[in-house]
């Protein structure tokens, strides 16, 4: 019987458009008021404000920037892991000229100017690219533009992030990682990175958490459709990715299910309720 049930967001549990709906809110009710645990598994930082404004009322557990902050269903924190602070002196140092975004629990920290940044934030998909403006305004308040690296290295910075373009930068700061044993780039999608300590994935995190709550490995159930959510798919034996997502992922997961598009994981999660 499944009682823990962990899902990535984007291309997994939230619809097309990116966000959730009725449908959605109302499959989580339905595994909290079977005592059953919902958890939210994603590489986004899920501040206070996204949480509201995705999921409202619901009772979740947040895995975020990848496994690097869990939170339980009150917000409170039950882990943390950062990177080392002489790594991310040394990216700022060597990377100036690449737009990174430096998260900590409260803030992100970019050194580019906020115009600047966000005609970095390019995708060709149109709904996409209006999803992710939307994201950013509505974020806008959480952001700090123009840091100095001083002010950036006075944070305990969980997780870096950047959408890089241009080839030669993307392929300079993969060998810098490649090459240092301590950070791991586990990114949803191409030509993006998402940076954290290289013990920090979504697997290890459920795992954390599993002994937090007392649950073993198979009482759980885990979706995802991207490269950030592989190792999670790799590790458990009820492992779903939906049909139209990554290779990678699709490889990863024990499960095929149907179409993101068409509710699939929710659709699943009400099954396995029934069981």
């Amino acid at each position: 019987m499944i009682k823990l049930f962990a899902t990535d967001l984007d291309g997994t549990f939230l619809n097309v458009l990116h966000t959730t709906d009725k449908y959605l809110l109302d499959t989580i009710d339905m595994i909290n008021n079977e005592n059953k645990y919902f958890v939210v598994a994603t590489g986004r930082h899920m501040r206070a404000y996204q949480q509201k404004s995705f999921f409202k009322d619901c009772q979740i557990y947040n895995i975020c920037m990848n496994g690097a902050r869990i939170l339980d269903n009150d917000r409170n924190v039950i882990y943390e892991k950062g990177l080392d602070k002489e790594t991310v002196k040394e990216i700022l140092e060597l990377f100036p000229d690449v737009d990174l975004e430096f998260n900590d629990a409260n803030y992100t920290y970019c050194k580019f100017s906020s115009l600047n940044h966000l005609k970095n934030v390019y995708d060709p998909h149109p709904i996409k690219r209006i999803a992710k403006k939307i994201y950013y305004a509505l974020g806008l308040s959480e952001w700090k533009f123009h840091q100095s690296d001083k002010d950036i290295l006075k944070h305990n910075i969980l997780k870096i992030n950047a959408h890089v373009h241009d080839n030669d930068k993307a392929q300079r700061l993969q060998a810098y990682i490649d090459a240092h044993d301590n950070i791991v780039n586990a990114p949803f999608s191409s030509n993006f990175f998402e940076i954290t300590d290289s013990s920090v994935n979504k697997g290890n995190a459920i795992k954390i958490l599993m002994k937090q709550l007392h649950i073993s490995e198979n009482e759980v159930a885990v979706y995802g459709d991207g490269g950030n959510d592989v190792v999670m798919l790799e590790m458990f034996e009820h492992s779903y990715a939906p049909s139209d997502g990554s290779d990678i992922a699709k490889k990863a997961a024990k499960h095929i299910i149907g179409k993101n598009s068409e509710y699939a994981v929710a659709k699943h999660m009400r099954n396995s309720l029934k069981k």
